[in-house]
This record gives structure tokens, sequence and C-alpha cells, in this order.
């Protein structure tokens, strides 16, 4: 019997829906999750025909973020063999134009795949948090940055406090709340809207944009990878993974 694949891939003429397909860990990342999900972006990205992408997931959570079940039991750091094209997004760059649909839980790296989105359309059954620092991983640095916001707003996130849909809607973290019977029709309405518009105008419209914006250089990303490889060699980084498992509240030491 073939493996169910972690990522599915469907192509509808000019759009392309990719979806996580890990429901019964709620689409937790593992290192192979990750890799499936960048070949997907890879092969929408080399498609000239394409330039719409709506990443999606099935089940009733987008994405619970990392597997620290599976982080728990490996001998490895997290970002071992991580993609070195990961963008801060969690994902390899997209030119082309992406909307992400999502319901339930965007946690972590969950959360970052939310916010790729060039339009963010989220259920109202949609719990977003940012909880890498919580698990004992490097906090968003980056987001106030890279989404326009007030410091202090930025500083919640980056510390894992959760927001609600009516704070992501109010911040601009979020295009639309619709309820969740809705998601998929809102989502359509919204490739539908995109495929109206003229094709080069609204790809060179996003490549300014992007452009003009937060960059994630190459630089910035050595450094981070240094800082990451020195937290990972840390005890709070294991006791955060061991505490997971365990169901009980972590504790650190500094060390």
């Amino acid at each position: 019997m073939s493996k169910e694949p972690l990522v599915l891939y469907h192509k509808n003429g000019p759009v392309v829906t990719v979806t996580l397909n890990r429901p019964e860990k709620l689409n937790a990342i593992t290192h192979e999750f990750h890799h499936e999900l960048n070949s997907a972006l890879r092969k929408f990205n080399a498609d000239p025909e394409t330039y719409i992408v709506v990443l999606n997931a099935n089940g009733r959570a987008f994405c619970a973020g990392r597997d620290i079940a599976a982080q728990a039991q490996s001998s490895r750091p997290v970002t071992h063999d991580l993609d070195p094209e990961t963008t801060q997004f969690g994902v390899i760059p997209v030119e082309k134009l992406v909307i992400t649909s999502c319901r339930g839980h965007a946690i972590g790296v969950g959360g970052y795949m939310a916010m790729y989105g060039d339009i963010r359309v989220v259920s109202d059954t949609f719990h977003f948090a940012l909880m890498e620092l919580p698990t004992a991983m490097l906090g968003p640095y980056w987001l106030g940055q890279a989404e326009g916001l007030p410091r202090a707003v930025a500083f919640r996130l980056a510390v894992g406090d959760r927001f609600t849909t009516e704070e992501l809607k109010h911040w601009g973290l979020v295009t639309e709340v619709v309820p969740d019977a809705e998601l998929e029709s809102a989502t359509q309405r919204w490739v539908d809207y995109l495929l109206s518009l003229p094709r080069q105008h609204l790809l060179e419209t996003k490549r300014l944009m992007k452009e003009i914006g937060y960059q994630y250089s190459r630089e910035t990303y050595k450094k981070e990878m240094d800082v990451r490889a020195h937290l990972d060699a840390l005890n709070d980084t294991r006791e955060a993974a061991l505490a997971f498992v365990e169901k009980r509240k972590p504790k650190f030491t500094g060390s």
C-alpha cells in the first residue's frame, strides 16, 4: 500500500493548489514534510503556465507548527538539513502570487506560512500564535519590520502571545475573516478576482512591492543560522521538547 503524500499538488490552468496533508498530526511539520512542501513550491515556481498558488490544508488545523514530539526523539538539531533557500516565513521564495487559506491552528511555522500569503483568508476557527520562544526556539525578531507593526505589537507576537482574529484583522495580518463554512468559497472569490486582473501588471506590482519592502538577505540568514545553532545546543532547547512530550511545564535554567 502506497504512502499518502504529505503535500498534495493540484493544477487547474494558471492556478495551483498546494495542500498540507498530515491531518492526523494537525499538519505538524517534520523535515520530510518541509522538503515535500518546498518541492511543491519549486514545481509551481518553475511552471510558466501558472501564477497563482493557494496554500491550504486538510483537516481541522492549517499547521500546528514543528513536530516537537519528533524533535524530542531526534538527536539532530531542528535546523539540521534545513533547505538553505528557506525564508523567514518557513518556505522558499515564491515570486508569483500566494493565497493562504487557513482554518484551525496556525502555530509557529504554521503561523509564518499563513502570513506568507499576499492574500490571507482565514475562518473564524483560526487560532494563531508564534510559539517559537515559549518552546525554546528563536523568536521572530524580524516580524515588526516585515509586517509594518508597532514595536509593542510585534513584541507580543514574538514572545508567543495569542491574537484573536479581530486583532489579526485590526493589525492587517489577515485579509479577511469568514465563517468556517465559507472559507473555500471566500478563497475562490479572491482567486477569481486575481484572475480578472492583468497578469503581468499584477506580478510586476508584487515584485516592486517586495523590492522596496523588508529584505531577508543571505547575510541575515547566515547570522540567524549561527544564533540558531548556538540555541539548539542549549539544555533549555532539549528541555522544552521533553516537557512537551511529557505534558508538563518546562523547567528552564538559562543554560
